[in-house]
This record gives C-alpha cells, sequence and structure tokens, in this order.
C-alpha cells in the first residue's frame, strides 16, 4: 500500500490506528491532523466542533464535507486495531458517509470493520481479501529469492503459511492450514518467528528488541532511556539481519512490522512483573518528556506511577475532556483522586468534566471547595474558561451575585467575553455590551447564541456561519427563533434533523422540545417532555432551567387550553423558589 500511496498523483493522508483510538475524541484529532498536512484548509474543523460540544458523528461528518473538492486519498493502517472500538466505528462510519465523491479512503487490516456505511456500501465499496493476495508457488520461489532467502524450500513456506506467503517474509497469517505449536508456541505466527526470526538471533540482540518493543519506532537516543547499553551500536548489527522490519535511509532508525513487534510486546509482558513494569515506567518517562503527555498518562496508570501520572495529566486532561472524551476523563480523575493534594490541580478539567455533563450543582460544590482552600480567585485569574465555567455555574443556580463577582477576576479571553455577554440576561434595563457578532470557536459560543436567541436577535440565529461547527451549535436556538417568527415548517424540519443526532442538552430536551410539540398541538408530548425534562433539571441542580420550565408550562397552558389558573399557577412555582427574589 505504501508503494501504491507513493506512484498515485493524489495527496494521501496516512493514519495508523493506535490502541489510543479507542478514545473517539483522539481518534479524530489524529485524523484532522493527518489531512491536514494535505488539505491545509480543515485544520481546526473537528476540533473546534469538539471544542464547541457538538457530537464527535457530527464533527466526524463536518471534516469529511470540509474536505470539498480535494482529491485527497485517506489511508488507515492497522485498521483492525479498531475492531472492538464500537464508539469509534460509529464516528469512522460518520466520516466515511459525508466523504465527498472527490475523496478515496483505504482501510488496511487484518480483519472486516463492522462500519455502517448506508447505501454507500453497496456501489463504491471494494475489497481485497487474503485469497486474492495469496501467492501461487512460483511466486512463492520469487518472493523469497528476492528477499535473499533461497535457501527456503517454497513448499515449506507454503504449507507453514497456509499459502500466504508474506507470512514468511513478514508474519505468518493465522489460517485453518498452519502448523501449531513450531517453537513452543501455541499460535503459529508466534512459533514461526520463534524458530526463523529470533532463534537466528544472540540472546543481546533478542534481549534488545524486546525490550524496545515498547516504541513505534527505535532510535539509540529512545533505547538509551529504557535503559539500554550501546544502542547504536546494537542497531548497527541488527541492520544486518534480516528482521521484517523497516529502516530508515540512515540505518539509525527501527520499526518493526506490527505482527512481529506484537510478538516481542507479548515476549516482554512474559517477563517478571517488576521487570516489565520499570521497562514501562521508562517508556512513559520518555513519552512526557517528548511532550506526548496522553499516552504517558495511560502508560503511568498502567505500571501504577500515579504521581507521575498526575503530573502528565495537568497538561493534557483539559484537552481530553475539551473535545468530549468524558469517559476517559472520568477515568483518569478516578484514578489520580488518591494522589491529588489540592482540588487546585486538575480543577479546570474537573469543572469542565461537571458542566459538560450538565451538572452544575457539581461544579458550584467544587468552586466552593476552591474558595474555602484560598483558590477560587487565582484559579480564574490563570484560566479564562475556568473563571467563564464557574460564574456559568453559579448563574445556573440562582447566584448571581457570585457569577457576575467571578469575573471581575477572570483572565481576558473568549469564555469571559461571552459569560459576561450572558451575564447581560439578568439585567433589568437594556443590554450593557452590543451584541456579539462572531463566534470564536471557544466551547461557550453556545451561550453567545442563547444570548441572541432570548435577547431577540433572531436575525443573528439565522446568519450563514463560515464553519460547520458554528452552524450546528447554533442550531437549537435557531429552531426557537423559527418558532417565534412564525416558521413552524421550517423549525420543525431542523429540529427533527437535530434531534437525530445523539448527546443533545438538556435545554433542548426539556425546553425546546416542549416549545415545539406545544406549536404543533402535540399537548399530551408537550406535557410528557416537561415533566422528562424536569427530572434532568432536578439532576443537574440548575434553578435557571427550572424557572424556563414553569415559563414553558404556562406558555402550553396558555397557547393549548386558555387556562389562566393553570398558566398562573406555573408561574407561581418561580415565585416560590427563594433564588427568584
Amino acid at each position: 500500500m505504501l508503494q501504491a500511496a507513493q506512484r498515485i498523483t493524489r495527496p494521501v493522508a496516512w493514519l495508523s490506528a493506535s490502541r489510543t483510538d479507542e478514545t473517539t475524541g483522539q481518534f479524530l484529532t489524529y485524523l484532522e491532523e493527518a489531512f491536514a498536512r494535505q488539505v491545509p484548509g480543515v485544520a481546526g474543523v473537528a476540533t473546534g466542533a469538539m471544542a464547541a460540544g457538538l457530537p464527535h458523528s457530527v464533527a466526524a461528518g463536518l471534516l469529511a464535507e470540509a474536505l470539498g473538492d480535494a482529491p485527497v486519498v485517506l489511508v488507515l493502517d492497522d485498521a483492525e486495531r479498531l475492531a472492538t472500538a464500537e464508539a469509534t466505528l460509529v464516528v469512522l462510519g460518520s466520516f466515511l458517509r459525508y466523504l465527498p465523491p472527490t475523496a478515496r479512503t483505504v482501510l488496511v487490516g487484518r480483519s472486516e470493520l463492522p462500519i455502517d456505511l448506508g447505501s454507500r456500501a453497496i456501489r463504491l465499496v471494494a475489497g481485497i481479501g487474503e485469497d486474492d493476495l495469496a501467492f501461487t508457488r512460483e511466486e512463492a520461489a520469487q518472493a523469497l529469492v528476492a528477499a535473499g532467502n533461497s535457501d527456503t524450500d517454497p513448499d515449506k513456506a507454503m504449507k507453514a503459511t497456509g499459502g500466504w506467503v508474506a507470512g514468511v517474509l513478514f508474519e505468518a497469517w493465522r489460517s485453518a492450514d498452519h502448523v501449531p505449536g513450531m517453537g513452543g508456541e501455541a499460535d503459529p505466527l508466534h512459533g514461526y518467528l520463534s524458530t526463523q526470526i529470533l532463534a537466528q538471533l544472540t540472546p543481546e540482540e533478542v534481549e534488545f528488541l524486546v525490550t524496545t518493543s515498547v516504541l513505534d519506532q527505535v532510535t539509540p537516543a529512545f533505547a538509551e532511556a529504557l535503559g539500554l547499553p550501546n544502542p547504536a551500536a546494537r542497531l548497527h548489527q541488527l541492520r544486518a539481519r534480516h528482521l521484517p522490519a523497516i529502516w530508515s535511509r540512515d540505518g539509525r532508525t527501527l520499526r518493526c512490522h506490527p505482527r512481529f513487534r506484537e510478538y516481542l510486546l507479548e515476549l516482554l509482558n512474559r517477563r517478571p512483573s517488576a521487570e516489565a513494569r520499570e521497562i514501562r515506567h521508562r517508556h512513559a518517562a520518555l513519552l512526557a518528556k517528548h511532550d506526548h503527555y496522553e499516552e504517558a498518562v495511560a502508560e503511568f496508570l498502567e505500571v501504577g506511577a500515579l504521581p507521575e501520572a498526575l503530573v502528565a495529566a495537568e497538561h493534557c486532561l483539559e484537552a481530553v475532556t475539551e473535545r468530549a472524551d468524558l469517559q476517559l476523563a472520568e477515568q483518569w480523575l478516578a484514578a489520580l483522586a488518591p494522589v491529588r493534594d489540592s482540588r487546585r490541580r486538575l480543577a479546570p478539567a474537573e469543572l469542565m468534566l461537571a458542566v459538560a455533563g450538565e451538572n452544575y450543582r457539581e461544579a458550584v460544590e467544587l468552586a466552593d471547595d476552591l474558595a474555602d482552600d484560598g483558590e477560587r480567585e487565582s484559579l480564574a485569574r490563570s484560566s479564562s474558561r475556568a473563571g467563564a465555567l464557574m460564574s456559568w455555574s453559579y448563574m445556573h443556580v440562582g447566584e448571581l451575585g457570585l457569577a457576575r463577582s467571578m469575573l471581575d477576576f477572570t483572565a481576558p479571553g473568549p469564555s469571559r467575553d461571552a459569560m459576561q455577554y450572558c451575564l447581560t440576561l439578568a439585567d433589568d434595563g437594556p443590554p450593557r455590551i452590543p451584541p456579539a457578532r462572531a463566534l470564536s470557536g471557544d466551547s461557550f459560543d453556545a451561550l453567545v447564541m442563547r444570548v441572541h436567541y432570548y435577547r431577540g436577535y433572531f436575525g443573528l440565529t439565522m446568519e450563514h456561519w463560515t464553519t460547520g461547527w458554528a452552524a450546528r451549535v447554533g442550531e437549537s436556538w435557531r429552531i426557537g427563533a423559527l418558532l417565534d417568527m412564525g416558521r413552524t415548517e421550517e423549525a420543525v424540519r431542523l429540529f427533527e434533523a437535530t434531534s437525530a443526532v445523539a448527546g443533545e442538552g438538556v435545554w433542548f430536551s426539556a425546553i425546546l422540545t416542549v416549545k415545539v410539540m406545544c406549536r404543533l398541538g402535540r399537548v399530551d408530548e408537550a406535557r410528557r417532555a416537561l415533566q422528562m425534562g424536569r427530572t434532568r433539571i432536578r439532576a443537574s441542580g440548575s434553578i435557571m432551567l427550572t424557572m424556563f420550565s414553569y415559563l414553558e408550562d404556562a406558555d402550553v397552558e396558555l397557547r393549548v387550553g386558555g387556562d389562566l389558573a393553570a398558566a398562573k399557577t406555573a408561574l407561581l412555582h418561580i415565585l416560590d423558589l427563594p433564588e427568584s427574589k
């Protein structure tokens, strides 16, 4: 595939799947980076969409659409590593369904992936399997000679590899024809590598290969960081061996074939646990040194090095949370809890996680704890986003005084600007600042659109935004504006399209859904949405959404049955809230 990619005239975006790609946000980030090297205009499309709070499947579709008419080819190598990553496969499927007709995708792997491609699966998908690629005996003999293995009997090679001769050169295919038990290994691939590759090496060379198997690519510096002596000399020796590996032009960088590396990693895992753990610990430190903090956190946690994992997490947990890999962020916070000597450490990410889950009560409790420790103001001064998140959470629970005062010492930035604009909704008179005319790509853009809607700036909610994520983040408010302008049919079409996307928030389900059902005269559904919505609102701790819910309740009673008494009762519920005073 690499040779083919080098020969075609199309630009090629190459991405190798890794174990961390089971995280959908990271997979999308890597995918965007791969494309941006060939189509610079797509930089920031997916990451911006995730930062704006859009579901990852939507962000994937926007990334695909952003390719436009670029004739780019995506090669996704080692795709079988995604076979059990169901969420990532959903995201990949969304990307492929929205891919423009000028683009192409090649999935390279050892197994088929269960991806939903819709109608494209029938018309535009072709596959090449192992039967298509298997050598004949004559081709096997030619390949062995070309690889310098003329002494190898092609018949035996065919038998040992089930007819897949690339297995002799690089890997033994796992087929029913393989001979198990070679080299003391139950897996025929591993048996072949044991008897035909490693058995031909010195113990020192095997030790070097097994220890460095944690590395994607082996250089003298990286090998030395793992504690190996004379790595440059060892690599020079291995250069003369016939290994299933790729070497750099200068012969100083080794990259083992994935199947060979897989076997070496298994041999590493068979070592005494303390020895294997020490190697992985050094690898984690190497990752952190080179700013690969997410991979470092995973490796540190794997070996139980919690203090080092905490330091690495301080560099990357906000990015993980911003792209909505919330489950991973929760796992890290839980794992690192025993070594967090201060709630200030990782507090920005913890705030983001609480607000992303619409748990405003939890966010306020964290902000109050930080205040008790004398850390709240200093955190806001150091992070515009953290200060705005605390202000937004205080506004939700009805603490307007604290919401305003938080911004007095919050660092300047788009998040603070958006929150300051949002607080104008609580002003008795006209807004103190003019309407925001542009979105920044910050996760607080949704607040800007919210204010546009409630201030009646319907024209701003209807504008054609220059980026796909900006359009998507404003859809809920655009629906509300269409309803209030009497354009019900348009609103319903957009509502149905938007509600088909997973991940809509409390406002959409508890407030907007009620509006739509009421305008359609579906009273029972409107009331059901009210009740279900209040359950979600109570869980969030939001007094502000509680007020909006009762306002919608009153609107339903007035629009449908003209029941003034019932509408008044709903409004009195708002006045009964202590925070409404």
